[in-house]
């Protein structure tokens, strides 16, 4: 269409992909039975929620800090279009699973697996993360004896793997290192956490495993609730959430 890369990329792209987020995330609450004021707080959280990073500097060093660099925001999220195509099909996976759980329809249930199955092609990460959502899925069916429906676990996994391998059959199979970009979060001076970091080396030099995961789930728990901020509330409802939507 003649349109410059760079405009495509960083100008309109970014709009585009905003607003599909948003309406893929508002039918998605419209399924699982959220109200409409639910669905506006929903929204806002969306866009404009951040972190707290600034309390937990208060909190440490008794004063507030804004320039401890954020996991994400409205603004850098959008700059990275691999990772928000992939959060976009993602959740266009979860809608379509859930109303193939609802009503039964297999061209759903194969819509969503190729939908979780592409992911891996946009991102890796949200694609690990996917995949270990529908092995979930996958234990949860087996726990309800719901045999049928495995096959779509099994085709995202199949399709996962056909994205995947022939781009990254020589890049080696990925790392896992759960902790750590939570200690790499705890060792900025900005925010006083670093004395976590050095106790869990302490800890792992005497081999006392047991108090290195306890720095280790510490650090980690900070660094979500300072990253995820005023998000972190979404989880208060989130029982009253799943009981409404399987009815």
């Amino acid at each position: 269409f003649g349109i410059p890369v760079m405009l495509m990329q960083f100008v309109y792209a970014p709009v585009f992909m905003s607003l599909l987020f948003g309406g893929i995330s508002y039918i998605l609450m419209t399924d699982l039975g959220i109200s409409g004021k639910g669905k506006i707080l929903g929204l806002w959280m969306l866009y404009f929620a951040s972190d707290v990073n600034y309390l937990i500097s208060f909190v440490m060093r008794k004063q507030f800090v804004f320039t401890v660099h954020p996991l994400e925001d409205g603004t850098m999220f959008w700059e990275n279009p691999p990772r928000a195509i992939s959060f976009v099909v993602t959740i266009i996976g979860i809608v379509l699973l859930l109303r193939w759980i609802k009503k039964g329809d297999w061209q759903l249930g194969l819509l969503a697996a190729l939908a979780f199955g592409s992911v891996v092609g946009f991102k890796v990460h949200t694609g690990v993360m996917v995949i270990g959502a529908i092995v979930g899925v996958s234990l949860y069916f087996l726990w309800k004896r719901e045999w049928p429906r495995l096959w779509v676990p099994v085709i995202t996994i199949v399709f996962a793997l056909l994205v995947y391998l022939p781009v990254n059959s020589n890049a080696g199979l990925p790392v896992f290192v759960p902790f750590e970009m939570s200690r790499m979060f705890a060792v900025q001076e900005k925010l006083g956490l670093s004395f976590l970091e050095l106790g869990r080396r302490i800890y792992t030099d005497h081999f006392n495993y047991l108090r290195q995961w306890q720095m280790d789930l510490t650090m980690l728990a900070i660094f979500l609730i300072g990253q995820f901020g005023i998000r972190n509330v979404g989880w208060l409802g989130l029982g009253a959430m799943m009981r409404r939507s399987s009815h």
